[in-house]
């Protein structure tokens, strides 16, 4: 059963489920950057305030690398702390861009995908990520396959459309498909045609996409990596996670502690310990505050 987040009028003893966080993990969009420069100025002072008590942040994104660093660096979030991109298909430190694990789409299966473009007549878009050898060096490229061909994708990163799968010789870490594209019952379609294929999950991630990733990855893979670190034990020191969308449903169940925002999704909803009063920055402001208050009274 979910529960509200405790208020200004709540007794004291329910903030103190919130004492002892070790880490909070939360998502971008529809979480933290939605809302105005003032509130998103409150949100860094008390990002900033909780981290001197003690209890460090991350961020788990569906985003890209290149389309979450400057929101990311925004934050204040500490050097080396694991951060994961592409809901969890990309674990790195933040700070030192050392990457701690990467789970690619088995090249096996490009060519079933590629068919299912064109059995649909939809578009695909094949996300890349490299880093050269020794080095910080973070590139990405976007390859696309399908009936229409913009120039770039909504990160604003150039495509590079294909006509063959043999051109993708890269570790594929996500595929996009656009919501737009599946009028009526094509995309229960489209879902049943990517179950069948054992080493792919797919998620309506939100933001007017359907991601297709390995079946092995999810943004719980950061918590795993935070864990490592050796501060977060359930009994003593928990992890406390954040988010509104299903893409968000495996990071809650790898948390000890999870919050969903007011406008989040119905499943994110039936997942999480905790709501919000509010939606989005107002929302994870008002976490915040509750974390704050939780490590002044305990």
């Amino acid at each position: 059963m979910i529960h509200r987040l405790p208020t200004g009028d709540s007794a004291l003893q329910e903030f103190e489920h919130f004492q002892n966080i070790a880490y909070i993990v939360t998502d971008l969009d529809g979480t933290v950057i939605q809302g105005n420069a003032p509130l998103q100025k409150q949100i860094r002072q008390s990002i900033h305030s909780i981290q001197k008590r003690g209890t460090f942040f991350s961020v788990a994104t569906g985003r890209t690398y290149s389309g979450a660093k400057a929101l990311i660096d925004g934050l204040g979030i500490r050097k080396g702390m694991p951060i994961a991109f592409y809901n969890g298909g990309v674990v790195m430190e933040y700070g030192t861009n050392r990457v701690i694990d990467v789970d690619e789409i088995s090249p096996d299966v490009l060519p079933q995908l590629f068919s299912l473009s064109d059995r649909f007549k939809i578009n695909l878009l094949f996300y890349v990520f490299r880093q050269a050898p020794n080095t910080s060096s973070i590139s990405e490229l976007v390859f696309g396959t399908g009936p229409i061909r913009n120039a770039s994708d909504v990160n604003q990163m150039e495509i590079t459309w294909l006509n063959s799968v043999t051109k993708l010789n890269d570790k594929i870490i996500s595929v996009l498909i656009d919501r737009s594209q599946l009028a009526g019952k094509k995309i229960e379609q489209v879902h049943t045609a990517l179950a069948a294929i054992p080493s792919l999950a797919c998620k309506d991630s939100g933001s007017g996409f359907i991601e297709i990733k390995s079946a092995r990855t999810d943004k719980g893979n950061v918590v795993n990596a935070l864990r490592k670190m050796g501060k977060a034990d359930s009994s003593k020191a928990k992890i406390l996670a954040v988010g509104d969308n299903d893409n968000d449903i495996e990071l809650f169940l790898a948390s000890d502690i999870s919050v969903v925002v007011s406008n989040a999704s119905t499943g994110a909803c039936r997942h999480a310990d905790y709501i919000c009063g509010y939606e989005s920055g107002k929302g994870f402001l008002d976490l915040l505050n509750v974390i704050k208050n939780a490590q002044i009274y305990f």
